[in-house]
């Protein structure tokens, strides 16, 4: 039976990785071992229960990711043309009635009245692309692409071990009670392995032989 203080350790996990997505870093808040948050948020994330807690959470408080992303575009693609006006060489904001009724308000971050006249602001859509481009992993960086590497050769793992067996590579992997298991430390090497080579590194690490 899972301890109450596991649950409450894994619901911290799941409230933090939802901040920001990142999970190592929810692994460290949530007080698992900074030396090997990064196997343990992987562990973390694969456990039905966890991914039940971060579901919920969702729910709760968060747009769908359908709806996030869709917002996020919204920003990225507004047009200042589409509120604002030059007349006679002065910017004047449109009529915020039909902003509305558009379903454009909602890009719209300030609007307030100056002694030089109303002054409209839009979120940043800079940012906006930014977040969209992480959505679809398409700015990473060493750490995250080394991630990803681990995440698709436990994929992969998953669908060539039983169940025992990997159940036992994804503990050892949480708690890095193996020193063997090194070879997959993320470092700038691993990024150069591709999955089934880094799955095939991870079995060898563990004494783990079949399931290719």
């Amino acid at each position: 039976m899972t301890s109450q203080k596991v649950i409450t350790r894994q619901r911290i996990f799941a409230r933090e990785y939802l901040r920001d997505f990142n999970a190592t870093r929810a692994a460290v808040a949530a007080g698992y071992s900074k030396k090997n948050a990064w196997r343990t948020a992987n562990y973390l994330l694969r456990k039905p229960e966890v991914k039940a807690m971060i579901d919920e959470f969702m729910d709760e408080k968060y747009m769908s990711v359908d709806e996030t992303i869709g917002r996020l575009g919204n920003i990225a693609r507004a047009d200042m043309g589409d509120y604002v006006d030059i007349v006679d060489g002065e910017v004047v904001v449109k009529d915020w009635d039909e902003i509305v009724k558009e379903g454009k308000s909602s890009v719209v971050k300030k609007l307030e009245n100056t002694r030089h006249g109303a002054k409209i602001e839009l979120y940043d859509a800079s940012k906006a692309l930014e977040w969209i481009g992480k959505f679809h992993a398409l700015f990473t960086d060493v750490s995250v692409k080394v991630e990803k590497q681990l995440k698709d050769a436990l994929d992969l793992l998953e669908e060539n071990l039983d169940k025992e067996t990997f159940e036992r590579v994804l503990e050892v992997l949480a708690t890095g009670a193996n020193s063997r298991v090194k070879v997959i430390e993320p470092d700038q090497s691993i990024e150069k392995l591709k999955p089934r080579t880094l799955a095939r590194e991870v079995k060898r690490g563990l004494g783990i032989k079949g399931g290719e």
